[in-house]
Order: structure tokens, then sequence, then C-alpha cells
């Protein structure tokens, strides 16, 4: 997605300024939203996006808990492991 400041594509990542996501991404963990920190690209890399959230301590455990990010109605689900 676009980011602020533009980055051109196939170009490397600046770090100051951070490249941020112009539209903020949702992320819920099975079921339960979680603050965004950080959304956009990653420093020194070509296309390579990260997003940074807070995992609340009492969020349940388990194997394969659906992990799922939502930006500009798009959404893609990751099963992840979660543990203490």
């Amino acid at each position: 997605g676009l980011t602020s400041p533009l980055v051109a594509a196939g170009s490397v990542t600046p770090s100051k300024p951070p490249a941020v996501a112009v539209v903020q991404p949702s992320v819920t963990l099975n079921g339960v939203g979680l603050p965004v920190i950080f959304a956009g690209l990653e420093p020194g890399q070509i296309g390579v996006y990260e997003i940074q959230v807070t995992v609340p301590a009492n969020t349940p455990v388990g194997l394969s808990v659906p992990l799922i990010i939502t930006q500009s109605g798009v959404s893609q689900t990751a099963n992840v492991r979660v543990v203490n």
C-alpha cells in the first residue's frame, strides 16, 4: 500500500523519516483487536512491510490461533502459535 513519504518501487526504504502506511491496517488475534503501534516499510529493505502490535498478557494460548490483518477491505489470515 501507499506510504508517507512515498517510496518508489524497487527502492531501499529510508529510516528517517520512516515510511508509514497511509491506510492503517487492523489486526485481530483470535477475534480480539490488537493495537497497531507501527505499520509501514522496514527501513533498509526493499518492499518489506512491517506491522507492530501489542498482544495483551491475557491472550488465550494455542497452537493454531487465527491472526487476521485487514487493510483497505482486503484480509489475510494466518494461524499462529501463541505461548506465554
